[in-house]
């Protein structure tokens, strides 16, 4: 049993006994950043709305408001909170943002990544409050942190790479580890108006020489000569952009793959991707992976990852890194059958439905919140 059925077990078991307790209402606030927005927009948004629906006050703490714009936030309340590099301004700004969250009745902050550990820590201190930070990634800046271990009442790992980490770094605090992984909205993909259409493949990631981009367009150029009818959707950013794009282009590529910004509601173009494929090492997780599997759309990746949503055969494949070869004939293989295309998303569905509900997902974070205001108190 991992720590995360055990959080459901200790749930059901504590209902019968605390429905006599007077309940604490969580009024929470969410400081998020702007790199946070940028990878897990979509999955931040499906758990304000699971938030809202649970009756919890949210305040959402973030740098800049117009990344929420394509967001539910509901009744969520924001605020508009960037540190200034300037000692005096700094102290201002942190006591001004405390200032706010105790007239919104603020009892609990959450760091939603790494990166907003020590904006948590402050403003626990300031306002005398516990805090809970999450990890979204297995960087330094994501698994290492300074804890204030009075008012640190847990720590959150969204996989269970990131949880080892987090268990290994903080063995005196170990009970405060948990592994709430992000939870979305599955739904039925539709069926494809055409069997014999192009097949589609959509990717996410940063454009760099760690990104395996290359090696992915080398993979669909070799697939393409096979015989193969595909096209691609790549989302992102990076310094290797116009150097991928010119070889695309000289390969002739150029009708087939597509290179796109990071757009609201990019996602939509899961609902009929047939694989969505990381080809190089991620260390920091994003929305990509997670809405894949939500949608049905099963993922191929590799062994370096912080994702451990992949079920050989189940929910996509994992190649060694740095293989061409080995992605070349998972394409060829997966992308020339339409039966076994439709069997493997029909799996991931399946999958994701049991382990990306975010009924179960909300569930384990409120547990978690509420155990953080029990420890408080006592």
């Amino acid at each position: 049993m991992d720590r995360a059925d055990a959080t459901d077990d200790a749930v059901n078991a504590s209902q019968g006994t605390q429905q006599s307790e007077p309940v604490e209402p969580i009024r929470v606030a969410l400081l998020v950043d702007d790199d946070y927005l940028y990878r897990l927009g979509s999955v931040f948004g499906h758990t304000l709305v699971g938030l809202v629906d649970e009756a919890v006050s949210v305040t959402v703490v973030c740098p800049d408001p117009n990344m929420l714009a394509g967001l539910t936030t509901g009744p969520a309340r924001v605020i508009e909170y960037r540190q200034s590099p300037w000692p005096g301004a700094r102290r201002r700004g942190l006591s001004e943002l405390a200032e706010e969250l105790n007239g919104a009745k603020v009892n609990l902050i959450h760091g939603f990544t790494g990166s907003q550990s020590q904006l948590s820590q402050q403003l626990a201190a300031v306002l005398d409050r516990p805090y809970i930070v999450s990890a979204t990634g297995l960087l330094q800046s994501e698994c290492f942190w300074r804890i204030d271990e009075q008012r640190c009442r847990a720590m959150i790992a969204i996989s269970h790479p990131v949880q080892e980490v987090l268990l290994e770094t903080y063995r005196t605090l170990a009970d405060r580890v948990h592994l709430v992984p992000p939870g979305c909205f599955c739904r039925a993909r539709p069926n494809p108006s055409n069997p014999d259409r192009a097949k589609t493949i959509v990717s996410m990631g940063r454009f760099d020489r760690r990104g395996g981009y290359d090696l992915l367009l080398r993979a669909i150029k070799q697939s393409v000569d096979q015989g193969l009818d595909v096209i691609a959707a790549l989302f992102g950013a990076g310094p290797m952009e116009s150097t991928l794009r010119e070889w695309a282009r000289r390969a002739g590529l150029g009708a087939r793959v597509t290179f796109l910004p990071r757009l609201f509601n990019w996602e939509q173009i899961l609902d009929t991707a047939d694989l969505y494929v990381q080809p190089g090492p991620i260390h920091q997780l994003h929305a990509g992976l997670y809405e894949s599997i939500a949608r049905g759309c099963p993922v191929v990746t590799t062994p370096d990852t912080a994702f451990d949503l992949v079920v050989e055969n189940q929910t996509g494949k994992i190649f060694p890194t740095g293989d061409q070869g080995a992605l070349t004939q998972i394409l060829s293989e997966w992308l020339s059958s339409a039966e076994k295309l439709k069997a493997l998303s029909e799996q991931t569905a399946r999958f994701a439905k049991e382990k990306l509900s975010m009924h179960r997902a909300i569930a384990r974070l409120m547990e978690v919140y509420r155990q953080a205001l029990t420890d408080a108190r006592g």
